[in-house]
């Protein structure tokens, strides 16, 4: 993975509108350097990520939030998270992110087969409440640890499971 991520921190995949990276066992180191070159400018044109399947723990799942609360991403229109391993913290660190204004394009996220519970729910339900993700027209959470509790916070957004 820091092949790929030095070759997108050069400038090399500057032009680039998909990147599928599904089922490479990417981890937390891995997706800490791509989230790195991203926050430096690389991808700048990414329209569709996908990192399904990829062991992506909290912590790299808070990297990615990190990156795109510093304006990484900006023409992010789908992003494929599912079948990590990440949950409330990781959740929570990309809600805390798009409340700051990122992932302001996203129409689709997926966050299908994670660890998700309805601490990292609520958060990402409140700040879609507060005009984040305005954009979202696809929220996939299936096979997360998601209760009423999660369920009733995102009744009171414009989201629809």
């Amino acid at each position: 993975m820091s092949a790929l991520a030095s070759a997108c921190a050069s400038g090399a995949l500057a032009l680039l509108r998909e990147l599928r990276l599904q089922n490479n066992n990417i981890g937390d180191d891995g997706m800490k350097a791509l989230a790195e070159a991203c926050a430096s400018g690389a991808l700048p044109r990414v329209e569709f990520l996908t990192l399904t399947g990829n062991q992506i723990g909290d912590v790299g799942t808070s990297a990615l939030a990190g990156a795109c609360a510093s304006g990484a991403l900006p023409l992010l229109e789908e992003l494929r998270l599912g079948g990590n391993k990440f949950g409330d913290v990781g959740l929570t660190s990309l809600a805390d992110a798009c409340a700051k204004g990122a992932l302001d394009k996203v129409e689709k996220l997926s966050l299908s087969f994670n660890q998700i519970g309805d601490v990292g729910l609520s958060a990402l339900a409140d700040a879609v409440s507060k005009g984040a993700l305005a954009s979202l027209q696809m929220l996939t959470l299936s096979r997360n640890s998601i209760s009423d509790v999660g369920l009733t916070a995102v009744s009171y957004t414009h989201l629809t499971l």
